[in-house]
């Protein structure tokens, strides 16, 4: 079969995200089919932009796939420039669908782009070469901008999208959906009901190879502290300082006003202990009745992506600045409590970059759960409400490390270091091949959501899918049609937005003890791998595509 796949930000792992095209069309390959991805130029998501030059369109073999890059404009943000960038390569690819069917000659067309505007040109080229014409959901435009941008409907690019989103529920001759709630949606667009598939994303189980034993833990060697460290002058060893509640702030704030008889305890984790089976937004999740049970599976999210090298690590300081704390090791220090899968890692896997290594040896060293949060650094992934808990919970043996970039984290770095979080530490993006050692060093891996209405539709977590890969226990904070660590019983859910329920769901787990939070983990990688591995999906996809009739 010919498959031309049309997604103005595919991506490889050589490029960065998006990667669900480059997973899918890779396991299409390796079955024999012969696939096309057409793809812009430029993309924000990428980090590294391909070698388009000034041609209006290049050619690129990756892996088999060959990919059509169309030149489009730079851009940033999410203004006019962005618009411009998305109509250029829409007006392109519609002047190239006489050729792109002779060509190709495909026997099925995918329109997967997040924004639905190149269903018209997919649609011509589905019409030209005689093939099969499929849509595929990533967000719901125009729908994501009207509710989080506050466009109004009636906005002239808003009513464009709307008409693209309308053509492709009555003209596709089948629509994948990676977020799992959107049939009442689409049908009221026009999508009749038996179009609608649910694929979500994926994971590559080839990055997640397990050995048979578990990676030897590097010594600790001794370091030449930056000059920022503290003791910079005298000392050769960085020392990672614990919190001092004498000179921790009071524990004020939304939470404690939220329940002001509570206030005069002394012992934050105390007054949470006993709150736990007062406040309804804890929920302690079970396994699931069965891997096969037929329930909603999450997909990708767009705040997740490839993040570049790590050569910074610093944690707040209660002093008035905050001190870059230089580490260096050889090799990846495994946790003796990190999830029994994970920590069997493959030696072959990238280590850890020393300064990230380092940490989590000292922090394992001194008896600290970790409890890391790895991806972008921005608003909608609540990493405020998580530094509001860390608050709460200064007392307790934990120690929170967040992995990545963004805009928040500037912001978020000032935050901790005002509030004397000795015990969050910030480290720099690492690569997305270091992501299964990060992971395999931890012990509670976190995510969060804002609420939000339109996680109505379900939300498609990417980044949880990483954490169930590798066997980690996962605390959810979220209010959505669907929540994949229920579905998949690897971890405690609780509602977001919420320092004390997120404050009582780590307690929870981290009383749960060391083989409590493993089955967790143990039960996340089974289900991932039973539903969310790309050979499962590309196979799901192929199907889909067997079973429909070529439009006229």
């Amino acid at each position: 079969m010919n498959i031309l796949l049309i997604n103005h930000y595919a991506g490889s792992v050589h490029h960065g995200m998006e990667y669900r095209p480059y997973y899918l069309a890779r396991e299409w390959v390796r079955r024999g089919h012969r696939v096309y991805i057409v793809a812009a130029s430029c993309s924000h998501l990428r980090h590294q932009a391909p070698d388009a030059g000034t041609s209006l369109r290049t050619e690129e073999n990756i892996d088999g796939i060959r990919y059509i890059w169309l030149r489009t404009p730079p851009y940033r943000g999410n203004g006019a420039a962005r618009v411009r960038n998305m109509l250029a390569f829409v007006a392109r690819l519609w002047r190239e669908a006489p050729r792109l069917a002779r060509s190709v000659a495909p026997d099925a067309v995918i329109a997967s782009s997040t924004y639905p505007l190149d269903i018209w040109p997919a649609h011509r080229i589905a019409r030209l070469a005689g093939a099969r014409l499929l849509h595929e959901v990533h967000d719901l435009w125009p729908l994501s901008p009207i509710e989080l941008g506050g466009y109004s409907r009636r906005h002239p690019f808003i009513m464009l999208l709307q008409a693209a989103e309308n053509h492709a529920c009555r003209h596709a001759d089948a629509i994948v959906s990676i977020l799992p709630k959107v049939r009442e949606h689409l049908e009221a667009r026009g999508m009749a009901p038996h179009k609608l598939h649910i694929i979500p994303n994926g994971a590559d189980p080839d990055e997640w190879r397990v050995a048979a034993g578990p990676v030897a833990v590097a010594a600790p060697v001794p370091m030449t502290p930056t000059a920022n460290s503290p003791g910079a002058a005298t000392s050769t060893r960085s020392r990672v300082a614990k919190a001092d509640p004498a000179t921790t702030p009071a524990l004020v704030g939304l939470a404690l006003e939220r329940t002001p008889a509570l206030a005069e305890s002394c012992n934050a984790s105390d007054w949470l202990r006993a709150g736990l089976a007062a406040r309804p937004t804890l929920t302690l999740v079970k396994s699931a009745t069965s891997p096969d049970s037929d329930t909603p599976r999450p997909g990708p999210d767009a705040g997740t992506g490839n993040m570049g090298t790590a050569n910074a690590l610093s944690r707040p300081n209660p002093g008035p600045s905050t001190s870059a704390v230089g580490l260096a090791v050889s090799g990846i220090g495994v946790a003796e409590t990190a999830p029994a899968l994970a920590r069997q890692a493959a030696s072959s896997l990238p280590q850890l970059p020393p300064e990230l290594s380092k940490l989590l040896g000292q922090l394992r060293d001194q008896g600290k759960t970790i409890v890391a949060y790895a991806g972008s650094h921005g608003t909608a992934n609540a990493l405020d409400t998580l530094l509001d808990a860390a608050r709460l919970l200064h007392d307790q043996p934990l120690a929170f490390v967040l992995v990545g970039a963004g805009p928040e984290k500037e912001r978020l770095q000032q935050k901790a270091q005002r509030r004397g979080l000795a015990q969050v530490y910030f480290a720099a993006p690492i690569a997305k091949r270091h992501i299964p050692a990060l992971l395999a060093n931890i012990d509670i891996a976190f995510l969060g959501w804002q609420r939000q209405p339109l996680y109505r539709f379900g939300i498609a977590p990417n980044k949880l899918l990483d954490y169930m890969m590798a066997g980690c226990a996962v605390l959810h904070a979220v209010d959505a049609g669907n929540d994949p660590v229920a579905e998949a019983g690897c971890g405690v859910s609780v509602a977001p937005e919420d320092p004390v329920a997120l404050a009582q769901g780590l307690l929870r787990l981290l009383e749960l003890g060391t083989q409590a939070r493993r089955a967790m983990g143990a039960r996340g990688r089974q289900y991932a791998l039973a539903h969310f591995t790309y050979p499962v999906l590309a196979q799901r996809f192929l199907d889909v595509l067997a079973q429909e009739v070529p439009h006229g």
